[in-house]
């Protein structure tokens, strides 16, 4: 006995003796009482002494009791662990049934629930077989489990598991049958085709697999089909109660029981089995030849009825005798079926014939081809794969001189474009002449006797009574920005800033070079009457005489008020009317040679 007063012990053990004992006198009354689990007291001894041969697991407590007269009255408590484990117990659908087989619908959700009742908690286990479904947590006595839909895979035998230390374990086993109505099982491979040949003694063996719980009954199966003869079958069982095999054995007596039989479970229809002619296979259709290059050949043909198994196709060349050159496999009936027997030699005669066969028998042979090589064809597929090569090679070819083209033209490009900059650069540098003299653009169209010049009136601002006489006085602008050129002709005027570029050209004839070289003469006989250097008149290397302007109200000049004075204007070279709004057409190579030829 513990301190406290507790004794373990397992249920079923012996318990005792005990003795209770009381220092009284006179003696005092001493009982035993015991109390189960609904918390009552009963007595079981009176003499003191406690001892039972087997403990029940329904005792809680033993109580001494002393009495001592009437109103004196001691106790003490002996408190029992009684360990035990208690036998299995099984719920479904919440329900206890003491029937260990269960039948339920499928497709109908359902729960199962395992008590193992002890102490301490047992662990608890729902098993259908070695796998486990559902264990209870720690601090429980159930193990549940919920099918959310029933099917036949959930048929079955169940057990309920209870283990505990110190104890054997605890179990029960109890069946779940799922009701499953007939029908195929897709999940099996069988044929729904036979072939066959018809005899007396011919049957079609064919095993059906199909899914029921319970199996099938035999009233309530039947085959409806083309013979007259009763269709044999019988029911077995496929490992699990609720697969079977319906082994059916169809007579084929003759061509008559060739066609589809259907077979009908109540008034279900659930599969069709097809017996076909199992024979010789049908002789290949439309066997022929198609020709295309280097000698080479397709046979090709119609695959026809196997007779019902696998056939494969004979290819035979004749040689001394009929030889076997290829065996061709059977793609379906009603295929088109290739065969390529290779290069043939050109010149030459080829026969084959065709043949399909199963394991019963090969078909009649079909008609012989023949097939002759011409030389004539080898001939022209050489000449075309040559014009083939000789197309490539021209337009190769070709491709290159037009690339030889291009570069050529590219590089005639580049030097004629760097010509025109090195001539652009000569003439840049040749347009300044000897004595930087200027010339305007000259419209011959609108020439005047005398110098048209244009230009504002010159007076001074000393003395305005004091003027220059009309149409003396008059001066064109001149643009510094023209330069003559090494021959002395009036070059190209550019167009800089927006502002016009003037030119002009020598005076052409006899005339205007005597004119010229007269005026020459008279401007240098006056340069030397004057002795004075600074005020000579100019003359160019063809007798052109510039005027100069001296304004008189220069700082230098000791008389400021004198009138401007035009030197060389009495012998004045006579001038075209100058028009700014005119621009000098380019002077061009063929210009340059007609004027050599006439200065010549």
């Amino acid at each position: 006995m513990q301190d406290n007063g507790m004794v373990t012990v397992r249920e079923g053990d012996t318990f005792g003796p005990y003795q209770c004992l009381v220092d009284c006198h006179p003696p005092c009354n001493v009982t035993w009482t015991y109390m189960n689990s609904t918390g009552h007291l009963d007595v079981i001894s009176t003499n003191g002494n406690l001892s039972l041969p087997q403990i029940n697991k329904d005792i809680k407590l033993f109580q001494c009791v002393a009495t001592w007269g009437t109103e004196t009255k001691k106790e003490k408590n002996i408190t029992l662990n009684v360990q035990y484990m208690g036998e299995p117990l099984i719920l479904v659908k919440n329900s206890h049934s003491s029937d260990t087989n269960m039948d339920l619908q499928e497709n109908i959700p359902f729960n199962v629930s395992c008590l193992v009742d002890g102490n301490p908690i047992p662990n608890v286990r729902l098993t259908k077989g070695s796998e486990n479904i559902s264990t209870n947590s720690k601090n429980t006595k159930w193990a549940n489990h919920t099918f959310v839909s029933a099917g036949c895979a959930d048929a079955g035998n169940y057990t309920c598991v209870g283990s505990s230390e110190g104890f054997d374990v605890s179990e029960k086993t109890f069946r779940i049958n799922i009701l499953c109505n007939v029908r195929i099982d897709d999940s099996i491979s069988f044929h729904k085709k036979y072939g066959s040949p018809s005899g007396m003694n011919v049957r079609v063996a064919s095993g059906i697999p199909v899914i029921a719980n319970p199996s099938p009954q035999y009233p309530a199966i039947k085959w409806v089909g083309p013979g007259t003869e009763q269709i044999q079958f019988n029911v077995s069982e496929r490992g699990v109660p609720y697969r079977h095999w319906i082994n059916t054995s169809f007579p084929v007596y003759n061509h008559s029981y060739f066609g589809n039989y259907t077979m009908i479970y109540g008034d279900e229809i659930l599969l069709t089995i097809t017996i076909s002619e199992r024979d010789r296979p049908q002789t290949p259709q439309n066997f022929t030849w198609h020709s295309y290059a280097g000698g080479h050949i397709n046979l090709t043909w119609v695959s026809g009825f196997n007779g019902g198994i696998e056939q494969y196709f004979v290819v035979s060349l004749e040689k001394d005798k009929w030889e076997t050159v290829a065996n061709v496999s059977d793609p379906g009936e009603g295929s088109v079926v290739y065969f390529n027997p290779g290069s043939l030699a050109p010149g030459q005669k080829y026969r084959y014939r065709l043949e399909s066969c199963n394991t019963i028998n090969c078909s009649i042979v079909s008609p012989e081809i023949t097939i002759n090589v011409e030389v004539e064809d080898i001939t022209t597929v050489s000449h075309l794969e040559t014009n083939r090569v000789e197309h490539l090679y021209v337009i190769i070819g070709a491709s290159v001189a037009v690339l030889g083209l291009i570069v050529i033209l590219v590089v005639a490009l580049v030097i004629s474009f760097r010509r025109r900059k090195n001539k652009e650069k000569d003439e840049g540098d040749n347009n300044t002449t000897s004595g930087g003299e200027m010339y305007a653009t000259v419209d011959k169209s609108r020439q005047k006797p005398k110098a048209g010049v244009v230009k504002d009136d010159v007076t001074t601002k000393q003395n305005e009574e004091e003027f220059i006489e009309p149409g003396t006085e008059m001066y064109a602008f001149v643009d510094t920005n023209l330069k003559r050129n090494k021959r002395g002709d009036v070059g190209e005027m550019s167009n800089k800033a927006g502002q016009s570029k003037l030119m002009t050209k020598q005076t052409t004839g006899e005339k205007s070079k005597q004119r010229n070289n007269a005026a020459n003469e008279s401007i240098e006989e006056r340069n030397l009457s004057t002795g004075d250097a600074a005020r000579a008149c100019k003359t160019n290397n063809e007798g052109l005489v510039y005027i100069e302007v001296d304004f008189t109200n220069q700082s230098k000049r000791s008389r400021t008020n004198q009138a401007p004075v035009i030197h060389g204007e009495d012998n004045r070279t006579e001038y075209t009317f100058v028009d700014f709004s005119k621009k000098a057409p380019p002077i061009t190579d063929a210009d340059d040679k007609e004027e050599n030829q006439e200065e010549s």
